[in-house]
């Protein structure tokens, strides 16, 4: 498994079409947050932010509606145009449903309580594609492209249980062993792990690690951090994200006793996650509503090529060094670029101006042999957002040196 984190500082324009029958080969492009349902200018800066981005759907983290406001007034006039059998007063719904939530405690004790919760969406909602074997709204899987999504109900209400030897978890190993997907991704309320106020929820250690998951989102506490282990020593990092911003108001993080493998923390401003999947990457990224229309890009996190077993990754290993040309390109204002090295081997990468004057270097180090990529967001060293024109990026490695060119048009 090959995975590359980069803190990089820009937004993301790149428009996908949605549909239901993409194939694994094509790209999905999705939002993900959650603590946001509070009918207020907070809410409404993030519900623009994702609208920027022209996902292909959501998926919520919990804590979807708070007080007694109708869930309709703090989730409908945001995010109605995603929502599928919609019934509420802010416009027509969509076709299909384009809306996943997970249940948050405040589903359970706000807005009518679960039962209205339940009557509001329906899930996994019509025109997805399900293994239909949880038999429940409180807790479902879909499939989207290259991704099967579970998404599970953390609270202690929970009939089927919500510690990891209960039906609900037998469940998810089970379907996680059954899926075929390049990425399986769990997400919940309750995290995992987290730094901030509610901190680490023991329940919910479960072993998605072992179980095949490519990674856990959950929210409950309103921020962003990005937390990477191996709790089952295989060597391979395992990433837990909170992405609970979605709207309200930042819960502080403790100046010491971080949990462990706590990489990236942000409290700032609101925001939400926006994650691209191909069957080649997957790359999690997270955006404050600072800045710029489409948001400031806080933390950026990608996996590539992942594999099973040390005979798959053997023979996975690329014959040739290679530099593979961008993706997309033209770009705006992101790119990502990838390379393969048959051995272990030192490796520097180098965008160039026209000029041929160094614009952002990627010293990556040593690095082990197979497939790589980095994501390029458009700015310099310094962090200043670079022109629009040609640009080339160039990975050396002793003796060898390859080259390519790429645009950007802003």
């Amino acid at each position: 498994m090959y995975k590359l984190s980069l803190n990089i500082l820009c937004a993301i324009f790149i428009a996908l079409p949605f549909s239901t029958a993409r194939s694994q080969a094509q790209t999905i492009r999705f939002a993900a947050f959650g603590d946001y349902g509070v009918n207020n200018s907070r809410e409404q800066a993030v519900a623009d932010l994702v609208d920027s981005w022209n996902p292909d759907f959501v998926i919520t983290t919990g804590d979807n509606s708070y007080s007694s406001t109708a869930i309709d007034d703090n989730v409908g006039r945001y995010y109605s145009q995603y929502i599928g059998s919609y019934s509420g007063r802010y416009g027509v719904g969509s076709a299909i449903n384009r809306f996943f939530p997970s249940i948050g405690n405040h589903g359970y004790s706000d807005g009518g309580g679960i039962g209205a919760y339940l009557d509001y969406f329906t899930l996994p909602g019509v025109g997805g594609v399900s293994s239909n074997t949880s038999g429940k709204e409180h807790y479902y899987d879909f499939v989207q492209g290259p991704v099967h999504f579970f998404a599970l109900n953390s609270n202690q209400q929970e009939s089927d249980g919500a510690d990891s030897s209960s039906a609900q978890a037998q469940w998810l190993k089970a379907q996680l062993a059954l899926s075929t997907a390049k990425w399986k991704i769990v997400y919940m309320h309750h995290p995992p792990f987290s730094s901030a106020r509610h901190g680490s929820q023991s329940v919910m250690q479960w072993p998605f690690e072992d179980w095949g998951a490519t990674a856990v989102l959950a929210g409950h506490d309103h921020t962003y951090e990005r937390i990477i282990r191996d709790d089952n020593s295989d060597s391979n990092e395992f990433p837990y994200f909170v992405t609970g911003f979605g709207g309200r108001t930042a819960y502080d993080f403790p100046s010491e006793n971080l949990v462990s493998g706590s990489m990236v923390r942000y409290n700032s401003d609101n925001g939400s996650m926006l994650i691209d999947a191909s069957d080649q990457h997957i790359v999690f990224r997270f955006y404050s509503v600072a800045g710029r229309a489409g948001g400031t890009l806080i933390d950026s996190f990608a996996i590539t090529d992942i594999v099973t077993d040390v005979e798959d990754e053997e023979s996975a290993l690329p014959e040739l060094f290679a530099l593979a040309q961008n993706y997309p390109n033209p770009f705006n204002p992101t790119t990502i670029i990838s390379y393969s090295l048959p051995a272990r081997a030192e490796v520097t990468l180098t965008v160039y101006n026209l000029l041929g004057q160094s614009v952002r270097v990627f010293r990556q180090g040593e690095q082990s042999a197979g497939e790589h990529s980095v994501s390029w967001d458009a700015t310099d060293n310094n962090g200043a957002a670079v022109a629009s024109g040609i640009y080339f990026y160039r990975l050396t490695s002793g003796d060898i040196v390859v080259s390519r060119k790429m645009v950007l048009l802003r």
